[in-house]
């Protein structure tokens, strides 16, 4: 049986044994790996130019966004971007609201999340879709 469910940018398809998910996702993760990739080697210059100004006084500030972007960086390796999901990877799928805003988490077995953003008006049909076929793995 297969169900399909629109995206803001693409779609979501669950069939027998598989979802499969077509939006930008990729895309938006290399472009921020690679903003972040930036601002780490802006950073890291930085620093090491108040150490020959001897400037410690903003030392700690460049410290801080260092971390920032360092805690950034890992956030970013565990998000998934796997366009087809086998059922038996999954741990567990949620289905989040906040305001108008809706998200589908898809927690896999090898601890990457995969998120989809959905359209207002296909949230009902979704939850009810995904309460009758996956109750086992929205309660984990």
């Amino acid at each position: 049986m297969k169900q399909t469910f629109r995206l803001r940018k693409g779609k979501i398809s669950f069939e027998n044994d598989e979802i499969f998910i077509s939006d930008n996702v990729k895309t938006l993760k290399y472009i921020l790996l690679i903003s972040i990739v930036i601002s780490l080697f802006s950073v890291i210059i930085n620093i090491s130019k108040l150490k020959q100004v001897g400037g410690e006084n903003n030392l700690s500030f460049w410290l801080f966004i260092l971390a920032l972007n360092l805690l950034i960086l890992i956030f970013l390796l565990f998000l998934s971007t796997k366009s087809s999901v086998l059922l038996v990877d999954i741990k567990s799928i949620k289905l989040k609201q906040i305001f108008k805003n809706s998200t589908l988490y898809i927690k896999l077995k090898n601890c990457q999340i995969r998120q989809v953003a959905i359209q207002a008006e296909d949230v009902d049909t979704l939850k009810a879709y995904i309460e009758k076929h996956f109750d086992g793995l929205t309660g984990k």
